[in-house]
């Protein structure tokens, strides 16, 4: 159980801005997520990816928080 949730949200905090990967890394990273989960029973397979009912569940259950990055 979690006892100080503030301090556990400053350290993922400072650890997003500490860690410096690169786009393809951040794919990787969310890639295992997501074929994880679907392992794991928490997605449902679907017929379709242009279900956005699904992608809204898809970014709910990882927590995504996706950044534009300048090209």
């Amino acid at each position: 159980m979690v006892k100080n949730p503030q301090m556990v949200d400053a350290f993922e905090k400072e650890s997003l801005r500490s860690e410096n990967l690169t786009l393809d890394q951040k794919y990787h990273i969310l890639d295992s997520m997501y074929t994880h989960a679907k392992e794991m029973g928490a997605i449902e397979k679907s017929a379709t990816l242009e279900d956005i009912d699904g992608d809204i569940e898809l970014a709910r259950i990882l927590h995504l928080d996706v950044q534009k990055t300048p090209h």
